[in-house]
């Protein structure tokens, strides 16, 4: 009975169409495993089109050359077998083999490949071969039956896979386990799909539209899902304020801004001071970023480096830059209120050791001096690395472009919470170095591609160890400023999308927007460049813009710490502030239109590359820069010598004397060097990965 059921039983028929569905479906296959690879990436932050252009361009490449491999192996194994191989069976074993050759040409390309990672693939393969031999030989289901299905399981698992990523863009692991289990739903969908194929194919139905509907079914609807569930997903929490957007540029010097009446044009800015309150003196507490954001988030001073200590007596205390667990953030203040909080950076020194990302429930710190890879492959890693390792003229390697990066994250998160109160903060990385902005702002030529004087993987000029100076000459001095001026450019089109996305809500009037800087920016003002070394205008006047309700357009002369601007942010969404913060807000007199109480303005040089540590006092119209160890000082009238080319020390001593006496005060007023600090209740504990961080940023060289 068996065998006649057998001998009854049709036997398969094949068609032209065959190598076609085949090499498809193992094409489908190959590109899904790119993307699981590209979804991993620290720089993934959703889809946009560049990607979909890159995986149209990757599948085409997998297809063409698995197709052509498998129609000539098996040219080649018809001619030897000599008839006694059916198609049936050799012709998806070449394919097999064929794509098997492909990724044993790709995996080796891949310096992080593991044998875990040959085993899936392997097995994938071997599992994609053998279900197509049994379905055909053994049910009535043709190849381009059995391909098309595969090919619709691979689009579903791939659409998963989007979707799973959409959904986790702020928690890196999260979404490396959402794509684990999208593997798994692919798994499920291969093999039920194929399953169920076969059987309706036994039964005799014949029923193509309705194995075509639910085709298309599973491949439309995760497709749907990827693209607008994280667009239209929305947080279900109620609005408790006013939302706050807070903007930090790294290494913004104010004096170039042309808000600020600079030569670098920054329409998003000049709007924004148009709109609100300028502050035309405003200080950062350090001239770099780790020191000078932990004191604007705590709204404290930076504890001083050990006057006289050694080089590694400094690197050692540096390990101790955090925020005390005990100090309260607004971030944490705002969230318990109801807001949805999000902070996107682009500088690694801002990660979670320090302290400062405590309350936002969603998070992305990015690496950006890590290179990135660009070729017309966009989202298949595998195949960058080949192709680099192979031509490398076709890849090109620049400097993640964290600002789109972040832009596209905060854009986001602004969608999924636009029906509740929120608290976005984004750090810019741009325009730090290296200096690398879009062709569109850049000049049209130059002795280096970037500028990137801290990084030797550029092969640019480099600081020089330890002190930090770069000697160059003036025509390659006034290239690295036109780079470094095109980030600003930039950056300052970036501002504009987001607050773009907040108009396109209708949010804005209901919104405080604050555009600030941690730091500035020396380009051999004083015979130096980089930042961390000195006290000098350049690198601790920065910007300061806030605009929003109940704001009256105007601006601010007097001198300001950027230690108030979180007292005054949280004043503005009707929050207390932290017992322990030293800021004092200003937004009674921003709303009121009074005048700013004139206070003095404090700041401390906390970097090693500076022979000695430094401190720092703005009163009125005269700064004072006080070196701790050796007790030199420059006094400088900032407001008609804002360039700082006169040292007014030695005719005015009673001026000096006046601002030597308030940073002695100043400075008994809390610990100010980690000597001091270390033996207090409240020390935090150190922090190696700040120390490899700064190492790897290059501020230790």
């Amino acid at each position: 009975m068996m065998a006649r059921r057998s001998m009854d039983r049709p036997a398969p028929q094949y068609s032209r169409l065959d190598p076609i569905s085949l090499t498809l479906a193992l094409a489908m296959f190959s590109s899904y495993f790119e993307i699981l690879r590209g979804h991993r990436t620290d720089f993934w932050c959703g889809w946009t089109w560049p990607y979909v252009a890159g995986v149209g361009a990757g599948f085409a490449f997998y297809w063409f050359v698995i197709f052509v491999a498998t129609v000539l192996s098996w040219a080649v194994l018809a001619r030897i077998g000599r008839g006694r191989i059916s198609f049936a069976v050799g012709f998806p074993l070449c394919g097999l083999l064929s794509a098997a050759a492909v990724w044993a040409v790709l995996l080796p390309c891949w310096p992080g490949v593991r044998a875990s990672m040959v085993s899936l693939l392997g097995a994938a393969l071997l599992g994609f071969t053998i279900l197509l031999l049994v379905v055909t030989r053994l049910g009535r289901l043709s190849m381009i039956s059995y391909c098309a299905v595969m090919t619709v399981a691979f689009a579903a698992g791939m659409s998963a896979a989007i979707a799973a990523a959409n959904l986790c863009l702020f928690e890196p692991e999260l979404r490396r386990r959402a794509l684990l289990g999208a593997s798994v739903l692919w798994l499920g969908l291969a093999v039920g799909i194929n399953l169920a194929a076969w059987a309706v194919s036994r039964a005799g139905v014949r029923k193509a539209v309705i194995r075509t509907s639910a085709g298309l079914f599973v491949v439309v609807s995760p497709v749907m899902a990827a693209w607008i569930v994280p667009q239209m997903r929305v947080a279900a929490f109620e609005k408790s304020g006013p939302n706050l957007l807070l903007i930090t540029c790294d290494a913004l010097r104010s004096d170039y801004c042309s808000a600020y009446g600079g030569h670098v044009p920054m329409p998003t800015l000049e709007g924004l001071a148009g709109q609100g309150v300028l502050f035309r003196r405003a200080y950062a507490p350090a001239p770099w970023t780790l020191p000078a954001m932990n004191a604007i988030f705590s709204s404290d001073y930076a504890t001083s480096l050990t006057p006289s200590a050694t080089r590694n007596q400094w690197i050692s205390e540096m390990k101790y830059y955090q925020i005390e667990p005990k100090r309260s953030l607004l971030a944490e203040r705002l969230a318990a209120r109801g807001y949805a909080t999000c902070a996107v950076a682009g500088n690694r020194l801002l990660r979670q050791p320090t302290g400062i990302l405590r309350g936002f429930q969603h998070a992305a710190v990015f690496v950006s001096m890590r290179p990135e890879r660009r070729s017309p492959f966009y989202q298949f890693p595998f195949l960058q690395d080949a192709l680099r390792a192979s031509c490398p003229a076709l890849v090109e390697e620049r400097p993640v472009d964290t600002t789109r990066l972040l832009t596209r994250l905060a854009r986001v998160f602004l969608r999924q919470h636009r029906n509740t109160s929120f608290f976005l903060w984004i750090h810019y990385m741009d325009p730090h170095t290296p200096a690398d902005p879009p062709e569109r702002y850049r000049p049209a030529d130059g002795p280096w591609p970037l500028f990137a004087p801290a990084d030797p993987w550029w092969g640019t000029p480099q600081l020089e160890s330890r002190t930090h100076r770069l000697d160059l000459p003036e025509e390659q001095q006034r290239f690295a400023q036109a780079l470094y001026e095109g980030e600003m450019r930039y950056v300052d089109e970036h501002v504009g999308i987001v607050l773009g996305e907040i108009a396109a809500h209708d949010r804005l009037a209901e919104t405080y927007v604050c555009v600030s800087a941690d730091h500035g920016e020396e380009f051999w003002d004083h015979g130096h460049c980089f930042h961390g070394h000195s006290l000098y205008e350049e690198l601790v006047r920065v910007p300061l813009i806030i605009a929003g309700p109940d704001l009256p357009k105007r601006e601010i002369a007097e001198p300001v710490s950027l230690i108030d601007l979180m007292p005054t942010l949280a004043d503005m969404t009707n929050v207390k502030p932290g017992d322990r913060w030293r800021g004092v807000s200003v937004a009674p007199q921003l709303r009121s239109g009074d005048a700013i109480r004139p206070s003095a303005v404090f700041a401390q040089g906390t970097y090693i590359a500076a022979p000695e540590p430094m401190q720092m006092v703005v009163a009125g119209e005269h700064k004072l820069v006080l070196n701790t160890q050796s007790a030199r000082f420059e006094l400088y009238d900032v407001v008609r010598d804002s360039r700082e080319r006169t040292n007014l020390a030695d005719e005015d001593p009673e001026q000096a004397a006046a601002l030597k006496t308030l940073i002695e005060a100043w400075a008994a007023s809390f610990p100010s060097t980690f000597e001091t600090l270390l033996n207090t209740d409240d020390a935090p504990k150190p922090s190696e990965e700040v120390v490899k961080e700064l190492g790897a940023m290059g501020y230790l060289d």
